[in-house]
């Protein structure tokens, strides 16, 4: 079954594959990695995903966000929570 999503006017639609999608808005972002979009903000605000406005919408590249992801990853395995 396709996830579907709500847009402004209230209808609904199929949500876009993220497989597929190489810069992520922050509310693909924060579906993609299964957080909230504040989380998300956070990420960017702080610097750990570069992010860039596209027509007024802040955008990150899916392979930062797989950098960071890996960097974690890494880290996590090595013990340590501060990356």
């Amino acid at each position: 079954m396709q996830e579907s999503v709500t847009t402004r006017d209230g209808k609904r639609c199929a949500a876009p594959d993220l497989n597929d999608n190489p810069l992520f808005s922050t509310g693909e972002l924060a579906r993609y990695l299964g957080c909230s979009t504040t989380f998300a903000r956070k990420l960017m605000d702080e610097g750990e995903i570069p992010s860039m406005k596209l027509s007024g919408i802040r955008r990150v590249r899916r392979s930062d966000v797989n950098e960071l992801v890996e960097r974690r990853l890494q880290a996590s395995s090595r013990g340590r929570e501060d990356v």
